[in-house]
């Protein structure tokens, strides 16, 4: 599958990354449903994991034969995709979605005003206003989608790929 190297950890990641942009398809869609008509860019990071799970998939049995650089520039659009949907999660005011996250620190874990947000709450509520806790979007999980092109980026990165057996290894550090 992996060509004259065999398999690596870089394929191995890839392979992982590629479960994790299926999760994200199918937890964003769910998330975005109410929202999709209103906002086409709501789309993106569907559309974006949906090709990432397809891409992984044909690029990994063709690694050394073009497969990690293609991914590799696959793996990019993450790097835009994540920080615009950061950017509207949190209605163009990024630093105050990040201290309301942060807020959730000081707060007790199930404390009473807990019990009555089970409902619509975080995930099936109104995605277009406020924060996670009143209902609206989650203020920082789009940019789990850019840790991911981080990740794909490094895997296929010349740099990162192991050496072909028979290559003699440099004295030192």
């Amino acid at each position: 599958m992996a060509g004259k190297t065999g398999w690596t950890l870089n394929h191995a990641v890839v392979l992982i990354l590629a479960g994790g942009f299926a999760l994200l398809l199918i937890e964003v869609r769910y998330l975005h449903q109410e929202v999709l008509r209103e906002h086409r860019i709501a789309w993106a990071p569907i559309v974006y994991s949906g090709l990432m799970l397809a891409a992984s998939l044909v690029a990994l049995p063709l690694w050394d034969r073009g497969g990690r650089r293609a991914l590799f520039w696959a793996f990019l659009p993450a790097l835009v995709i994540g920080p615009t949907g950061f950017w509207f999660h949190n209605h163009g005011q990024p630093w105050q979605g990040v201290k309301t996250e942060l807020a959730a620190w000081s707060h007790p874990v199930g404390g009473a005003e807990d019990a009555g947000s089970q409902g619509a709450g975080a995930h099936g509520g109104d995605h277009d206003e406020g924060n996670a806790d009143e209902g609206g979007p989650p203020a920082l999980a789009p940019l789990a989608i850019a840790g991911l092109g981080l990740l794909g980026m490094a895997a296929c990165a010349r740099r990162s790929q192991p050496e072909p057996a028979g290559t003699p290894i440099a004295s030192g550090a």
